[in-house]
């Protein structure tokens, strides 16, 4: 069995918890201060957070009314290619369509590719 340390008593045992005590309340209050700090911080990186949420819908509604914009220019100018006399102006309008059509489904496509990874996590 091991031989245990006497124990103090008098002044140096008063001495000696009262240390311990300081030393307590010293690392109790570099608890609080590292945890308040931690929220801080915390606060501070919702708040990134919920202004970078509010830039992403601002972003995904523009390209979204891109891409309906870019249909609808594009019907228009297939519209106007059927109204053309000319065949070779029907097909530059035509082409012009399909430019249209294509920006259109990238938009849409960058779109669900950034709501993917929005509710999966994944890249």
């Amino acid at each position: 069995m091991a031989k245990q340390p006497p124990k103090k008593s008098g002044p140096q045992a008063q001495y000696e918890s009262a240390g311990a005590d300081v030393l307590s309340d010293y690392v109790r209050g570099e608890m609080h201060a590292k945890v308040a700090t931690l929220r801080e911080k915390l606060a501070a990186a919702r708040e990134a957070s919920e202004r970078a949420a509010k830039a992403y819908d601002q972003v995904r509604r523009l390209t979204m009314g891109n891409a309906r914009s870019w249909r609808m220019k594009a019907e228009e100018l297939r519209t106007v290619a059927d109204q053309t006399g000319s065949p070779k102006a029907a097909d530059v309008y035509r082409q012009l369509a399909r430019s249209y059509d294509v920006m259109a489904e990238r938009a849409e496509a960058a779109t669900r590719t950034n709501a993917e990874t929005d509710v999966t996590g994944t890249g």
